[in-house]
């Protein structure tokens, strides 16, 4: 009888698996979701799939006025 190969000898689990959300929860920090909690500017990075890099002042004010 022949033998099954595998292809590289790993599944999908190698390629998905990874933390659990239940480990991932007891890892996490708890915070009191009742307070408002402030981050300092500086630590604000936009993020690198943006694709607006410059928004133009009136047509913000526009979509603002629109809201």
């Amino acid at each position: 009888m022949a033998v099954k190969k595998r292809g590289l000898g790993r599944g999908l689990d190698a390629l998905l698996s990874g933390p659990t959300v239940s480990s991932l929860e007891e890892q996490a920090v708890k915070v009191d979701q009742s307070e408002l909690q402030h981050l300092p500017l500086d630590l604000i990075q936009r993020g690198k799939y943006q694709p607006r890099r410059d928004m133009d002042p009136q047509a913000l004010e526009e979509l603002a006025n629109s809201i």
